[in-house]
């Protein structure tokens, strides 16, 4: 069996960093096969599960993938090991500062349920707020505002400024 250095997802499940999500998954299913610690024989089967599953939950979602490819990467340019960034002693100031020029590709804010219920129900309450509160009609607005304005005129006996009509006006 080939060393595999501590942290090396890729190498523990066998794959190439460039493999496709199917791929992993077989390596994964095969692997898991072959290691579980109830069909293994082996003494320290349980240690190389965790490590299968662990690298495994890592490469199947494309964030925490992303992260770790990023990581690797920088480890690359620095010349220290890649899991240097997650595990083990504080970064020295220069991996700080390497990190903060090249920081991970995280995805954008993804609204969480309660968040965006909030918002849309903020939405809708302004609209409402809006609508309710404005009482001028848009050029061209239908009939029912025009009729409303007529009968709002005649109740309180008030006078459009001249030029102004209730009536639409048409576009064509």
């Amino acid at each position: 069996m080939a060393v595999v250095e501590p942290g090396d997802h890729y190498g523990t499940l066998g794959v190439s960093p460039r493999a496709d999500s199917a791929t992993i998954r077989r390596a994964y299913r095969a692997l898991m096969r072959r290691h579980h610690p109830d069909v293994s024989g082996e003494r320290e089967s349980d240690v190389r599960a965790k490590a299968i599953n662990e690298a495994y939950a890592c490469l199947r979602d494309s964030a925490r993938r992303s992260h770790y490819d990023w990581q690797r990467s920088a480890s690359a340019r620095m010349n220290v090991p890649h899991h240097a960034f997650s595990e083990g002693p504080p970064m020295r100031p220069r991996e700080a500062a390497m990190a903060m020029v090249f920081p991970p590709k995280v995805p954008a804010w993804k609204p969480t349920w309660p968040k965006a219920i909030v918002l849309g129900a903020a939405a809708i309450v302004t609209a409402l707020t809006f609508a309710a509160t404005s009482n001028v009609p848009r050029p061209g607005a239908p009939a029912e505002a025009v009729a409303t304005i007529d009968i709002h005129l005649r109740a309180t006996g008030e006078t459009l400024p001249s030029g102004a009509s209730p009536a639409p006006t048409s576009n064509r």
